[in-house]
């Protein structure tokens, strides 16, 4: 009795500093500090960092009221934190009926990958962002001296030009295909990740055929081939993904551990060439692992973390020469302006404004991970394997790293995709308890029930019903991926793009480039022209600085395709860009007005 007390009061402190640091969000404020670069947070007056500040004002102080009620009735928790960390060892179930199970599953994902429907969309933003950069690359080799990479350069440069190559074909079919082969090397990762995690829980082996097929479709669910979807989990998550599936045999006591610790260090930086903002979270697990290992002891670990860090820098920089140093001003420049750039005040918890009720719902699951990860590690003994806790520990921790972009961007999309770690903790952490559940109520009855066939079968028709698996189209996909490989281009683009497009090859016959002063960032492929700045997506100039780079690069600019006045929005570069607009209205003049576009030429 005296201990539920005791668990109560802890639950109401805790619960109490949760609804604090909500209410208290809006009154946490810095200063507005002044920038050149025009965007919301500009408009409103509104300090960039107000955000982060709030968000990590909302975790630490909830964690630390969390700890104190802890500590209060057991002094020793950090003794038993750190033996708990000592204590894991990671092992895997070597049940070769669970492989058989997962090598299903694994050819399930291939049937629906098989099954998908190849349908000619075109975002003239987003894919244009992520084609037109890759045809520069494509005609002369550059990479970020020749685009300024918002992204990463994998994923905006050298994915497309790589499909290109493989399918020797220059379309946009074959880009939008490498894109989707992405999603399904994702979907194989979260196949094996499910796997990862089932051989690990402390639940009987029925119980862990069960919890394999629903994790595996709640997994599934998380990414779509259909990109306009708003899926939970975004491809360019592989990485973080990656990381957790290496980490377990990274941490175990096997002598391959070291080569996967030394995997771990050595692809640090290339998270960085993949995607920017997800190299940034990749790194800061890094420095978790870092920890970990020091508080374990395991100081040659530490020592080849660090060393197989050092060398993919050195070798990058040797291997890339001069393109090296345009990373890392690009990476630079990128960081520093983005969030005024592109940034969304963050929506106020518990009120009326758009996207609070998801945001809030994000917030406390983020929180609730921590804290239920924290208490599992500061106990003696449980049901949860150390295996278990190590995983959910560090799925907790790309919760609370996740959030991040969406304190960046606070739109819908971008707080929706943050709640995909969540999604998987809480996926992982109901399952097992109601499985686990189960087992103790009706063990007779479920330890009789070991007709193997019969669960694989259940496994497999499940699985099969949801997923999107079309069997009439899994025949017909090879002839249906060359005809979508080689599909024209104006199949993906509306009459009027094509009309524009006509007008305007007469007009650049004899020019090598062209340059956009609109975010319609598909338009220099669809012209076969290269980008003749490398600032091709005009959305991403923020600053006085970066606009006077650009002035400089335009010397031999002579034909630049603008939005119409009419048009112009807080989103067009027009309304954004007040130095780079008088230079233009200074030093060109109109010689087009088509569908969306002006078309202007260098006066003489």
């Amino acid at each position: 009795m005296k201990n539920q007390k005791k668990i109560i009061f802890e639950v109401f402190l805790v619960s109490l500093s949760i609804i604090f640091s909500l209410v208290i969000w809006r009154y946490i404020f810095l200063p507005y500090t002044s920038t050149d670069i025009v965007g919301n947070y500009s408009i409103n007056n509104y300090n960039q960092n107000n955000d982060l500040l709030r968000y990590l004002f909302f975790i630490t102080f909830s964690l630390i009221v969390f700890i104190l009620t802890k500590y209060f009735g057991e002094k020793n928790i950090f003794k038993i934190f750190i033996e708990n960390l000592r204590n894991i060892k990671i092992s895997y179930s070597k049940d070769n009926f669970l492989i058989l199970l997962f090598v299903g599953l694994i050819f399930l994902v291939f049937l629906e990958f098989f099954s998908i429907e190849f349908k000619p969309k075109l975002d003239v933003y987003h894919d244009g962002q992520l084609i037109t950069s890759a045809f520069k690359n494509y005609q002369d080799n550059s990479l970020w001296s020749g685009s300024y990479i918002i992204t990463g350069i994998f994923n905006e440069t050298l994915l497309s030009k790589f499909a290109w190559n493989f399918f020797d074909t220059l379309s946009i079919g074959s880009a939008k295909f490498g894109f989707i082969f992405l999603v399904l090397i994702n979907k194989i990762l979260l196949t094996f990740f499910a796997f990862q995690i089932t051989s690990n829980v402390n639940l009987k082996f029925y119980s862990k055929c069960i919890f394999l097929l629903l994790i595996f479709l709640i997994f599934q669910n998380l990414i779509d081939y259909n990109f306009g979807k708003g899926d939970h989990f975004n491809y360019r998550d592989l990485p973080i993904l990656l990381l957790l599936i290496l980490l377990p045999y990274a941490i175990s006591e096997k002598k391959y551990s070291h080569i996967f610790v030394f995997c771990i260090g050595f692809i640090s930086l290339f998270t960085f060439f993949w995607s920017l903002d997800r190299g940034i979270i990749f790194n800061l697990l890094i420095i978790l692992i870092f920890i970990y290992f020091a508080l374990i002891n395991h100081y040659f670990k530490v020592l080849l973390l660090l060393t197989s860090i050092i060398m993919s820098w050195l070798l990058s920089s040797y291997l890339l020469e001069d393109e090296f140093n345009h990373f890392i001003l690009n990476s630079i420049s990128i960081l520093k302006e983005i969030n005024n750039i592109h940034g969304i005040i963050h929506p106020l918890p518990l009120s009326e404004e758009q996207n609070s009720a998801r945001a809030t719902k994000g917030l406390l699951a983020i929180i609730t991970s921590m804290i239920i990860v924290l208490n599992l590690f500061l106990k003696k003994n449980d049901k949860y394997s150390y295996n278990t806790k190590f995983i959910l520990f560090f799925i907790s921790a790309c919760c609370f790293l996740g959030y991040l972009n969406a304190i960046g961007r606070s739109d819908g999309i971008h707080i929706k995709n943050s709640f995909t770690f969540p999604i998987i903790f809480f996926s992982i952490l109901i399952l097992f308890n109601f499985l686990f559940f189960l087992e103790k109520k009706f063990y007779l009855l479920l330890n009789n029930f070991n007709n193997r066939l019969s669960i694989i079968l259940l496994i497999l028709i499940t699985s099969y019903f949801g997923l999107e698996i079309k069997p009439q189209n899994i025949y017909s996909f090879p002839n249906r991926l060359g005809s979508y490989i080689n599909l024209e281009d104006r199949k993906f683009i509306p009459a009027q793009y094509e009309q524009f497009i006509d007008k305007m090859k007469p007009i650049l016959k004899n020019e090598d480039c062209i340059q956009l002063f609109t975010n319609n960032a598909i338009l220099p492929y669809l012209l076969r022209k290269k980008n003749c700045t490398k600032y091709y997506y005009v959305w991403a100039v923020g600053s006085e600085k970066v606009q006077n780079d650009f002035i400089n690069e335009m010397n031999k600019v002579k034909f630049i395709i603008a939005d119409k006045v009419e048009i112009e929005n807080d989103f067009s570069p027009a309304y954004r860009l007040h130095h780079l607009t008088k230079h233009i209205n200074k030093h060109y003049k109109e010689i087009l007005s088509s569908y969306k576009f002006r078309v202007l030429m260098k006066k003489n």
